[in-house]
């Protein structure tokens, strides 16, 4: 199987470091090829590069770009500027700079037990209710920040993203709050009609910054991961 790590960043430099410890700790993680696409012109791109060379990786590519629609189409329009370049993996995992992976072991398992060419997507859907005002539920809607694709011509629903956010600036009946691309990521892969595979990342994934049983920890708190990798490590 040949698997991509596609990382997304806008600043995270001191994260990426992290990435490359936990990366070279792990067999699985290294046998996959890096793809590092940063939409931030002014971000310390020597530091970058070389904290890069450090992944004990088979290929690594970078992207430095100054193209940047915002924080909510961010991902569809970094993920569609490089998908022909994806065909040739089996599947691409997208995440952020700082979500760790700490352990590779159940994404292995989630990776195995789904045959690229029947699943189309691997991810989490966000908990409907929590931190919903009472008696609201949210539509379906999937976490951005780590999820996993079959890059197949057919699953771009990337491609989309301009008309996307033209047509649906706002949540409905909510003028006042922002379409995410949680949301973009729900509706479009029913809108395609894709086969989309459950990521067990618990009640809550990202939302409370928590180690999650898939194995990784979407933490914005360095300190605290740090002390993590420290006791852990």
């Amino acid at each position: 199987m040949k698997v991509l790590l596609l990382y997304t960043s806008h600043r995270q430099v001191k994260e990426l470091k992290i990435a490359q410890f936990l990366y070279n700790k792990d067999p699985f993680l290294k046998t996959m090829d890096i793809l590092f696409h940063c939409n931030n012109p002014d971000i310390d791109k020597y530091a970058v590069t070389e904290i890069l060379n450090g992944f004990e990786s088979p290929n690594i590519g970078t992207i430095f770009t100054s193209v940047n629609s915002g924080a909510n189409t961010g991902v569809a329009e970094a993920i569609n500027s490089v998908y022909d370049q994806l065909a040739d993996y089996d599947y691409v995992i997208h995440l952020h700079p700082d979500v760790f992976i700490l352990s590779s072991e159940k994404l292995q398992q989630a990776l195995e037990s789904n045959d690229p060419e029947q699943t189309d997507f691997i991810a989490w859907e966000i908990n409907r209710e929590y931190g919903m005002p009472p008696g609201k539920r949210r539509t379906l809607e999937y976490a951005s920040d780590f999820f996993i694709f079959s890059p197949k011509e057919r699953n771009n629903i990337f491609k989309d993203y301009v008309q996307y956010w033209t047509d649906n600036p706002h949540i409905q009946g909510q003028p006042g709050a922002n379409s995410g691309c949680e949301r973009f990521l729900g509706y479009q892969t029913q809108k395609y009609g894709l086969n989309v595979a459950y990521l067990d990342r618990g009640l809550y994934g990202g939302m409370r910054t928590e180690l999650e049983p898939l194995g990784i920890w979407h933490c914005h708190n360095l300190r605290q991961i740090e002390q993590y990798l420290h006791r852990n490590f």
